[in-house]
């Protein structure tokens, strides 16, 4: 199970649809695996509910406002009620907290811009998913400790305006991520710019002692709607592309697209060329010119151009650790009456000659 905690005042719960999930949480959730009942008015107790406790604080919770959690679990072990009128039954929540003059959360959440690094813009919709319509822009917390964005931290997609866009009241759990959309929209959780269909360069930043500080960059190129682009693992150098992405969650178990992109399509050409393979930078291309299948072991390593000056077929394969592309294959033919014939015919006539 996992245990959050409603941001704001919650109001008293009623019975329309929705009423439980349309609510705001917190990004932190406490794990929780309780055992299955063994006795009738059993006492059992979570575990500390610490982190999520800060986060209702620091996003707005002030003292008379209600608090709510919510449990989230896969399976169904029995039922707890109120309690009624014995308050031994009742649900209580214990708080031991250590009094301070100073702040009521905890020394270990890193609030000062001066002292944040390990954040990473760590995957970016530009056009959306079914997730989250407006473009959107995830970043990664790889310390050991929470962050809490405040004040004089940064996005932008201008490398002369880094303060394009401040991000505030934003709490991102230690490990954890938080999503900023891409709308256009200034506000604690959207940037004032948006995305879209557009190659880009993201900076996030921080201001302290008069002057900006990058923490991390990321270059955006074009992508379709639910598609995004991710670093192969969290906090990775290596960026790939995904189907509908890993929306505020890890991309350490998400499956890759790997894409191979030539710098000559299919068909008939009047003179020879030098043929470029593109793909992620993370992948490697293997390939063939004597009609065998390449694969992570068979065939030449891609690492320039393919001479191209003769009849030939160029069959490819890229790989990663995670994914392939599977077998493509590229026909080529060169004849002096190339420009002559059409271009549908040149296509049927190339697929004819590789079946």
């Amino acid at each position: 199970m996992a245990i959050s905690a409603e941001l704001g005042n919650p109001a008293t719960y009623t019975s329309t649809a929705g009423n439980i999930s349309n609510r705001n949480y917190s990004a932190s959730t406490v794990k929780y695996q309780q055992p299955s009942f063994t006795v009738a008015k059993q006492v059992i107790r979570t575990p500390n509910l610490k982190s999520i406790i800060d986060e209702t604080r620091l996003m707005g919770w002030t003292n008379g406002d209600a608090l709510a959690f919510k449990v989230d679990g896969d399976n169904y072990i029995g039922s707890i009620y109120q309690g009624g009128a014995d308050a031994a039954l009742q649900p209580k929540l214990v708080i031991k907290y250590s009094y301070s003059e100073k702040d009521a959360i905890g020394e270990e959440v890193i609030q000062d811009p001066a002292k944040m690094k390990n954040l990473f813009i760590n995957e970016v919709a530009g056009m959306g998913t079914d997730t989250q319509a407006d473009g959107w822009i995830e970043i990664f917390n790889n310390n050991d400790a929470p962050v809490f964005l405040s004040k004089d931290v940064f996005i932008s997609d201008d490398a002369n305006a880094l303060d394009k866009s401040e991000l505030s009241n934003i709490y991102i759990p230690a490990k954890g991520y938080r999503i900023v959309k891409a709308n256009g929209t200034q506000n604690n959780a959207s940037a004032n710019f948006t995305l879209g269909d557009r190659d880009t360069t993201l900076y996030l930043s921080t201001k302290y002692d008069g002057s900006f500080h990058t923490l991390d960059t990321f270059a955006v190129k074009k992508m379709p709607y639910n598609e995004t682009l991710g670093r192969f693992n969290d906090a990775d150098k290596n960026l790939v592309s995904y189907t509908t992405g890993t929306y505020e969650s890890s991309n350490n178990g998400a499956t890759p697209l790997v894409n191979i992109t030539p710098s000559q399509t299919t068909g008939m050409y009047k003179t020879g060329f030098d043929l470029t393979l593109k793909t992620d930078s993370i992948n490697t291309i293997k390939y063939t010119l004597d009609g065998s299948t390449p694969s992570e072991t068979k065939g030449t390593t891609y690492t320039g151009p393919i001479k191209v000056d003769k009849n030939m077929t160029v069959k490819v394969y890229a790989y990663n650790a995670k994914q392939n592309s599977g077998v493509q294959a590229y026909a080529y033919s060169l004849r002096d009456d190339a420009e002559n014939i059409p271009s549908a015919k040149k296509r049927i006539s190339c697929q004819s000659r590789y079946r």
